[in-house]
């Protein structure tokens, strides 16, 4: 679907037919018009977290060249000088992850590391069970498990806290229990829906916490900082040797995340990246703006796509309804990213419409992706007991514990810890036995 205003090329609504995005941004997503506690009470920051790297990874990723290992404090590869982000002390360096963007957010930095320090974990357990492998053997094994380990993740334990477990059976999301599961289909095109990459997948700016803090073993904050103050910059994990590294981490995990509605804090509403280029920015303006730009067809458009009933009336949008009202000629004009983050979705999660959107590109990476974790494919799957074992023992939270040596954590680390999910010692929790993976040395 795509609603370009000539059809083709030109913005939809341009040049006078839409309102300002800005002025859109001011009357509907200021925080200041929500709640005085706009946290969430199921969602750890860590959704946010993750959130994060899952969108840069599939909307625009560019490979580095460079040889992918850690610095000497064991924190992501770093160039001296250079552009790419902000140094405020000579001690500083711009980081390398596998996206240009790596620095953007200490939360982003910090899953980048998370995954190259897992890749580094696994490689060297599968070197020591079959020493006889040659580097590129216990790489291409190495990249495989990292690579089941975060579908598996991300589609049973991030996925239904998103969009809720009615999308979830809907579209054929969740993994089964034990054994294979063959749903490759050549006919599926497995490539980002602009919608969704435009729209639906930015949901997650407005989970973004207004402060990054710093939590001792006792999870309580000792440090508290902005994050306007530390967007595009690598200071805050890399001073010190990387010491603030495991409190900033026990943040992301044990600290609620923002509540998804159509409220965005104030750093990211007005002060985004100002001290690179000031004033600084609007997050939901551009997000706005981009749907505009890029022919992302109107809110209505996509409820009537998703078999829902089409909104005949302002006031169905509830609250807002006056706003809206003041700011399009017709409820037809309401840009998609306002009207869907308006909408109530299951136990807080995204509403309807961006549910319907999730779910579908969703669909598609699974069943267009041949290699799906869960194929039976052995010239480029896993054995049945590896499988099985990857979907017994992979927990976020246990590679938090591995990669971020903390000694508790709560099982989920994508809902907080509660009664019902309380932290727990990391020991108890499963860990992927990699003795499956053990080949014998054949003879010559």
């Amino acid at each position: 679907m795509e609603a370009y205003e000539d059809g083709r090329s030109i913005p939809r609504g341009y040049p006078h037919h839409l309102p300002d995005a800005r002025l859109v941004s001011n009357l509907i997503s200021d925080s200041a018009l929500g709640p005085d506690d706009q946290f969430d009470n199921i969602r750890s920051g860590e959704v946010m977290g993750i959130g994060q790297i899952l969108a840069h990874d599939l909307i625009e990723t560019q490979i580095p060249s460079v040889l992918m290992l850690v610095d000497t404090y064991n924190l992501l590869p770093t160039v001296h000088g250079g552009s790419g982000c902000q140094m405020f002390q000579k001690t500083d360096r711009c980081p390398i992850a596998g996206d240009e963007r790596s620095a953007e957010a200490p939360q982003l930095s910090l899953n980048h590391l998370l995954f190259v320090r897992q890749h580094n974990r696994v490689a060297i357990r599968l070197h020591n069970v079959n020493p006889h492998w040659n580097n590129e053997k216990v790489f291409q094994e190495t990249r495989r498990i990292i690579i089941a380990q975060l579908q598996h993740i991300v589609y049973n334990h991030y996925l239904p806290l998103i969009i809720g477990p009615s999308a979830m059976a809907r579209y054929d999301l969740l993994s089964t229990r034990p054994g294979f599961d063959d749903v490759y289909d050549s006919r599926v095109d497995a490539s980002i829906v602009n919608s969704f990459g435009a729209a639906a997948w930015r949901f997650g700016h407005s989970l973004i916490m207004p402060d990054i803090s710093e939590l001792e073993s006792d999870f309580k904050t000792v440090k508290l900082h902005t994050l306007e103050n530390n967007l595009e910059s690598p200071h805050l994990w890399q001073a010190h040797a990387g010491r603030s590294v495991k409190g900033i981490t026990r943040w992301l995990a044990a600290k609620p995340a923002q509540k998804i509605d159509n409220f965005l804090i104030d750093g990211l509403r007005n002060k985004l990246f100002f001290i690179s280029q000031p004033p600084g920015f609007d997050l939901f303006s551009l997000n706005i703006q981009r749907g505009r730009d890029q022919g992302v067809p109107a809110y209505n458009d996509w409820r009537e796509f998703c078999n829902l009933k089409r909104f005949a009336s302002f006031y169905e949008f509830g609250e807002f309804a006056s706003r809206l009202s003041r700011l399009y000629r017709s409820v037809d004009d309401v840009d998609l990213y306002i009207g869907a983050l308006l909408e109530k979705g299951e136990n807080g999660g995204v509403g309807p419409t961006f549910a319907c959107i999730i779910g579908i590109q969703y669909h598609r990476l699974k069943v267009g992706d041949r290699f799906w974790y869960e194929s039976s494919d052995r010239t480029t799957g896993l054995s049945e007991e590896q499988i099985y074992a990857i979907k017994y023992s992979t927990l976020f939270s246990k590679l938090w514990c591995n990669n971020f040596e903390h000694t508790k954590i709560q099982r989920d680390i994508f809902q907080l810890p509660s009664r019902g999910n309380p932290l727990t010692s990391c020991e108890g929790l499963p860990e992927l036995d990699l003795d499956l993976w053990r080949e014998e040395k054949t003879k010559k």
